[in-house]
């Protein structure tokens, strides 16, 4: 078991919506959603945060990079 996954998040700023995008990049696969319920208010300040975690004891998991950009 293995593989690739990168993740991109796009909130425009004082957007109705989140749109969120996994791409396997081994397969090729890509999974889109928009999220347009339970977002927090447009005045709200939010910031990344790095938590990866399988459920079990042992995490298989490891985080390559992240890059954060802005539209300003």
């Amino acid at each position: 078991m293995g593989g690739v996954l990168t993740l991109f998040i796009a909130a425009p700023p004082n957007g109705s919506s989140v749109w969120v995008r996994v791409v396997d990049e081994v397969s090729g696969a890509v999974f889109e959603q928009e999220i347009a319920a339970d977002l927090p208010a447009a005045t709200q300040f939010l910031s990344q945060r790095l938590f990866m975690k399988t459920g079990a004891t042992a995490s298989a998991y490891d985080c390559a990079g992240v890059c954060v950009e802005t539209d300003f």
